[in-house]
Parts: structure tokens; sequence; C-alpha cells
């Protein structure tokens, strides 16, 4: 499996090695490299995944066409391994928070998303100086939501220090 952006280039051992000198070639065999190249898959075969690994395809065909993510409404089984492939694979530290939010008893990607978010934004203007209730009226959530975020992000910090 491929998860680069660019399209995979090399479907066999002597692409991979270059230039083989002809008088080297009885002694190398050209083995064929199946690849599935995760984020040129079509939407349709996005949909076909059963598993939870749909999330981590849709995300990569979502950012090769888009350059963002909108996460689908559906049930995530297995919560902390997609969170922690989904970290692996982008490099990105945030999916490794593993407040997957539950509605209905379920967590849901698209909720864990925008939960995130609005971690990010909240961060990004306590940094330009917006007081609490600057920061609700502007994510459009009560200053309660807002203070249990800081709490949060200010507890994780700390975690994190020690």
């Amino acid at each position: 499996m491929y998860f680069g952006e660019k399209r995979w280039k090399r479907f066999s051992l002597y692409d991979c090695l270059g230039d083989i000198p002809e008088y080297l070639k009885p002694y190398v065999s050209d083995y064929k490299i199946n690849v599935f190249e995760i984020a040129y898959l079509t939407d349709e075969q996005v949909k076909k995944f059963k598993s939870d690994f749909k999330f981590v395809a849709d995300y990569f065909v979502q950012m090769r066409k888009n350059k963002n993510y909108i996460a689908p409404r559906e049930v995530v089984k297995h919560v902390d391994e997609v969170l922690k492939l989904m970290q692996v694979l982008t490099k990105d530290k945030a999916w490794g928070k593993n407040g997957l939010a539950k509605r209905k008893g379920a967590p849901y990607m698209d909720h864990y998303l925008s939960n995130r978010i609005a971690e990010v934004k909240i961060e990004a203007y306590l940094d330009c100086g917006l007081s609490v209730s600057e920061i609700a009226v502007k994510l459009n959530i009560s200053e309660e939501e807002v203070s249990e975020i800081i709490k949060k992000l200010e507890t994780e910090n700390l975690q994190k220090q020690n």
C-alpha cells in the first residue's frame, strides 16, 4: 500500500534498480510490484471497504482531490487503532489524541474531527490574546465549553512536559 500524494512510478524491480547492464539482466529477476495507491482509489472503491480502513482510504482520497477532509458521519469500530494509524500515516500528532466523542453511545469520525478543529482554533485564538467570551462568540459555543477545552488543553500540555 502506498499513501503518498504523487503517483507511484515503479512497478517492477528493474524500475526500482534503474539501469541494469544487459550482461547482468540474466542474473537479476524482474519482479512485478503490486502497489495499491490509496489516494488514487475511486469513490466507488472506497465505499466497498467494510472495515474502518474506509476512513483511512477516504481521508487520503479527499486530501488528494480537495486538500480538505470532511469526515463521514459513520461509526468508527476500532477508534484507538484508526487514530493511531492516521497519526503515523499523516505525521500529525493531533490524530493521537484519543478523545473521540460519543453520540448515542457510538464514536463518530466527524464528531471527533469537529472537536479537534475546535481545540486548534481555541489554541490559535488564545495565542492572539482573545478572551474566553470572545472565543465563544467566534466559535458559536458557550463560554463553559471554551473553558472546558482550555482546561483539557492545559492538562495535556502539562502531561507532555512531565
